[in-house]
């Protein structure tokens, strides 16, 4: 059996080189055929090309675009497996070995992909590495071949994606329509999806990646009108946003905690083409898992993707009851759709009577406040004019509805769940952005100099940043009283305010100092540390881990959950 690595190239010579060397360099000889598609690079490619005898040269007039050379080289492919590969990576030991393993680990399984160090939709891993050379002895002692470690997918990142012949016969080529690329990936995993094969995520696979080492050389504008206008050809093409349906809620599933033990029974109930469901599964393999979908087309797909192992429907609570029996969830999930919807309380009213009354109730909303869109309306923007592929869904089509943390509290109590919790969730800011997002704060701020004892300016300030560095307000509910009595609310919810900072690395530094200065003032303890941590945190684990370490660091006892 033989591989055909097809590999279409633009330019960029170094890199295409340093590939093809790490290529010779850990993939069996004889093992493989390699395909090389120039889609009319002017950089001496071609010239180099010519002296490559073990490379199958194919010479496009110009640039085609990434579809249609790979289009190209997968017309000429002999090998009973093709691999499509992007030129801004580099392989690793054993690589080519534990993805064909891989790929013939099920008669289903149509397509793999490995992990990385950059790349979108959950497939980057953390390194440290600092040089090729400290990359490959991380990738030798992680390319084990481990089934465990293989995750299956709604679809694959198309850096490197392997393919079984029959998958590809059955499935087609490439989309065209998406040249010069991006979203040509989403688009055939789906149709790979549709024809019967899972896809796998390989965990136990790691190749190094450079990442859109060509596309982003036009420019970072450039790049995102790119991605812009493909995203909306996807949505013409399937009727959702792949951004939206395709989406992997695992922050939801870590904020829901585990549930008590006995049978479980979970909804997501914004399920897209099922990518949280099969999260969901790999976490809770004995739950029965159900799904509901208000956009018939991705419902379709989730459909076909969990055949046999998941209920899904189309429906939108909104306007039906799901006729679920009461008290029948142990856990809900809901990732979008708050902001497209027009009757939310009906369908949260819809949703939470099949709540157990110790079940949880975990969702997301969009934060109006985020800087971004700040940044956007003061360009005269405003980038949620229209939510893609709502229209060809036959879904609503009007502005976004967003709402504050205490709207959403309130919406929740009114439908009967009485515990509410809504937090930032913020991810690090870009150096380019930091500039504009502190300018916003102490704008904001101003209007408060005066009114705010100076001693308390300080922390109005770090309330500011979350709120307009938070991108969403994370939202777990449950009918049950808290067990928290307000004297404990009001003692803790400093140290809740800061424990959250420190879990999405917002001032880390400062706010671990502001902990320990707490501990030692004897204001807060060990005890109340676990205590919010478990019922306020989504990364308790790292978040503990790192206050363990600065409670060390000063001599404190350190809180034992780490």
């Amino acid at each position: 059996m033989k591989t055909s690595i097809i590999i279409p190239v633009h330019n960029q010579l170094a890199l295409t080189r340093l590939c093809v060397d790490s290529i010779r360099k850990h993939t069996r000889p004889g093992s493989y055929e390699l395909i090389i598609v120039d889609n009319g690079s002017t950089d001496g490619t071609a010239e180099w090309l010519e002296r490559q005898g073990d490379v199958r040269a194919i010479r496009l007039a110009g640039n085609a675009g990434f579809p249609a050379a790979c289009n190209r080289g997968l017309a000429e492919a002999r090998g009973d497996a093709l691999l499509l590969l992007n030129n801004d990576t580099v392989v690793t030991p054993r690589w080519l070995d534990n993805l064909l393993d891989a790929l013939h680990s099920g008669g289903r399984v149509g397509a793999v992909g490995p992990v990385t160090n950059a790349a979108a939709y959950h497939t980057a891993i953390p390194v440290a590495y600092r040089s090729l050379e400290e990359m490959w002895r991380f990738a030798e002692a992680h390319n084990r071949p481990d089934p465990a470690k293989r995750e299956e997918r709604v679809k694959l990142v198309g850096f490197c994606l392997l393919l079984k012949r029959e998958a590809f016969e059955k499935a087609g080529f490439l989309d065209e329509r998406f040249s010069p690329g991006n979203f040509e990936d989403d688009d055939y995993s789906l149709r790979l999806r549709l024809a019967g094969y899972r896809l796998l995520l390989c965990r136990d696979t790691f190749i190094h990646h450079f990442g859109s080492a060509s596309f982003r050389a036009g420019g970072r504008g450039a790049f995102a009108e790119l991605l812009a206008r493909n995203g909306e050809k996807f949505a013409a093409k399937w009727g959702f946003s792949s951004a939206e349906a395709c989406a992997l809620h695992d922050d939801l599933i870590a904020a829901a905690g585990t549930p008590e033990e006995g049978p479980v029974r979970i909804l997501d109930a914004s399920c897209g083409c099922g990518a949280t469901l099969l999260a969901l599964m790999r976490r809770f393999p004995e739950a029965e898992l159900y799904g509901l979908e208000r956009n018939g087309r991705a419902a379709r797909v989730a459909a076909a993707v969990l055949a046999g192992r998941t209920q899904v429907r189309a429906l939108d609570p909104e306007t039906e009851n799901p006729g679920f029996p009461p008290a029948f969830f142990d856990l809900m999930l809901l990732g979008s759709g708050w902001e497209t919807m027009r009757r939310p309380r009906e369908a949260l009213r819809n949703l939470a009577a099949s709540l157990k009354p110790g079940g949880v109730f975990v969702t997301r909303f969009q934060n109006p406040h985020h800087y971004p869109l700040i940044f956007s309306l003061l360009e005269g923007n405003w980038p949620y004019g229209r939510m893609p592929g709502t229209v060809a869904a036959g879904l609503p089509d009007g502005p976004p509805r967003f709402r504050t943390p205490r709207e959403i509290a309130e919406l929740f109590r009114e439908a009967g769940l009485a515990h509410v919790r809504v937090f930032p969730q913020t991810w690090p800011v870009p150096a380019e952005d930091e500039r504009f997002l502190l300018g916003l704060c102490r704008l904001a701020g101003e209007r408060f100099r005066g009114t705010v004892p100076e001693e308390r300016f300080s922390g109005l300030m770090e309330q500011l940043w979350d709120r307009f560095g938070a991108a969403c307000h994370l939202v777990r509910a449950s009918a049950s009283a808290s067990g928290e009595n307000a004297s404990d609310g009001a003692r803790n919810g400093r140290l809740k305010f800061l424990l959250r900072r420190i879990e999405w690395d917002v001032d880390r530094r400062r706010s671990l100092e502001a902990v320990v200065r707490l501990a030692a003032e004897g204001a807060v303890g060990p005890g109340d540390i676990l205590r919010v941590a478990e019922r306020d945190l989504v990364r308790k684990e790292e978040t503990l881990r790192l206050v363990a370490e600065a409670f060390r660091e000063r001599g404190l006892a350190a809180p034992r959950g780490e």
